[in-house]
């Protein structure tokens, strides 16, 4: 008797535990993940929120991307009490063992996976053209950030091999490979043609739109691209329409609070960070700061360059 109880108690329990089964399988409201099809309009601003949210990681310009080139440079350096974290960026000794390496490489071609499905489905989405055109031109300029990106940590300078060394993978639609890397000038190429295909889907966008990629933020990272590249006829080209677009510059009384103020008169593009999505401990600041692991130290050469009336030393 008590064996038919507990036979009927346990399928009972695996009847509710299947029929919540769809219940419990929830996508998040805000975001799609990268594989979700994209259907309406509610699923492409959802889908490119996902897109800047993994740009949001901790892994990418939540605080990696911006300390493994910094340690491997000479304005900061490692302090001798730390917290294990980075050794390998400050040695430029890259190895896939490096779970900071290894976390700006998967998040940096998750976000590429999440811009390709916007890419690959926006057209067919029933809805307002324009709205279209904007989403479709800064999932553009997000899978040419992201691209750029990856090779400024990854590959050698354009100079090094005018191009012809191995670049990054150039990932173009949603899949899961492996493809092998690409020479250093395809991977540009693919950088400016989109970038190039983005500012004129962006036509509509002005120098008001500062928390997602406007017209002027395609032309700024095109000018940046083209001077990585060597061609500083292009740069100045895009540079200059971006200085006239009407950008002010932040008062140097304004200059330490212009960092906590996202959309302030200077921003291009800033990728905003809300307080409600803080990273806790692991962010930048941390890795800088005491209170907090201060593994990150600004080197006396850097700070011995500015006198003491520049705002920026203080």
């Amino acid at each position: 008797m008590k064996l038919a109880k507990y036979l009927m108690i346990a399928a009972t329990s695996l009847g509710l535990l299947l029929g919540c089964n769809d219940k419990l399988d929830l996508e998040p409201s805000d975001s799609l993940t990268s594989g979700t099809a994209i259907t309406d309009m509610d699923g492409l601003r959802a889908a490119l929120t996902g897109a800047f949210d993994g740009m949001q990681s901790v892994n990418y310009y939540g605080r990696n991307y911006i300390l493994i080139p910094e340690l491997g440079a000479d304005n900061v350096y490692l302090s001798k009490v730390n917290s294990n974290r980075f050794l390998s960026s400050y040695r430029r000794e890259y190895t896939v063992l490096d779970s900071d390496v290894s976390g700006f490489w998967n998040t940096a071609y998750n976000v590429i996976l999440r811009a390709n499905n916007l890419i690959a489905n926006v057209d067919n989405v029933p809805g307002d053209e324009t709205e279209k055109n904007v989403a479709k031109g800064q999932a553009l300029f997000i899978r040419a950030l992201v691209h750029f990106d990856l090779t400024r940590i990854f590959a050698k300078p354009y100079n090094q091999g005018a191009g012809a060394q191995p670049g990054v993978p150039l990932i173009l639609k949603f899949e899961v490979a492996t493809p092998a890397r690409a020479p250093l000038s395809e991977v540009y190429a693919q950088i400016i043609k989109d970038l190039t295909e983005a500012k004129g889907l962006l036509a509509s966008t002005t120098i008001e739109e500062k928390l997602k990629p406007s017209k002027y933020a395609a032309a700024a990272l095109l000018a940046r691209v083209y001077l990585y590249q060597g061609n500083n006829a292009a740069a100045i080209t895009e540079a200059t329409e971006v200085i006239n677009a009407g950008y002010t510059l932040t008062p140097a009384a304004s200059f330490a609070g212009y960092f906590a103020d996202p959309g302030a008169a200077e921003d291009i593009f800033t990728l905003h960070f809300p307080e409600v999505e803080t990273l806790g401990s692991d962010n930048i600041g941390n890795m800088y700061l005491k209170p907090g692991y201060g593994d990150v130290r600004v080197s006396p050469d850097l700070r011995s360059i500015y006198d003491d009336a520049d705002v920026r030393k203080n």
